[in-house]
C-alpha cells in the first residue's frame, strides 16, 4: 500500500479511510507469516527460533526509521528486508544444526 497507492494509483487519500480493511487483512497475513515460519524454523534452532525471529523482525521494523520518508526510502526498505531474507545464500557458512549428522 505505501509504494501502490500513492505512486502508481495516485490516490492521495489517507490509507485508513481509503481502505478500511487494510489494517486487518495485514494483521492476519503477518500472524501466519509468523507462525508459518516459526513452524519452519523449529526443526532448526528449536525454542530458539521465536527469540531469533522476533529479533530480526524488530530490527527490520526499526530500519525505516533510518531511512528517507519518500519513495527512495520505500524503496530502500524493501531492498533491505529483501536481502535479509536472502543473506543465508550469499554468507559462507559450516551449514545448520538441521544438516549436521547426529
Amino acid at each position: 500500500m505505501s509504494v501502490y497507492l500513492p505512486y502508481v494509483a495516485r490516490v492521495t487519500a489517507d490509507p485508513d479511510e481509503y481502505s478500511p480493511s487494510a489494517v486487518a487483512v495485514a494483521t492476519v497475513c503477518l500472524i501466519v507469516t509468523f507462525l508459518t515460519g516459526l513452524m519452519g524454523l523449529w526443526p532448526v534452532w528449536g525454542w530458539f527460533t521465536a527469540p531469533i525471529m522476533v529479533t530480526v523482525a524488530t530490527g527490520l521494523y526499526k530500519t525505516h526509521h533510518f531511512l528517507p520518508g519518500n519513495f527512495v526510502g520505500i524503496v530502500l526498505q524493501i531492498a533491505i528486508a529483501c536481502t535479509a531474507a536472502a543473506s543465508p545464500r550469499w554468507i559462507p557458512h559450516g551449514g545448520q544444526w538441521h544438516n549436521n549428522p547426529a
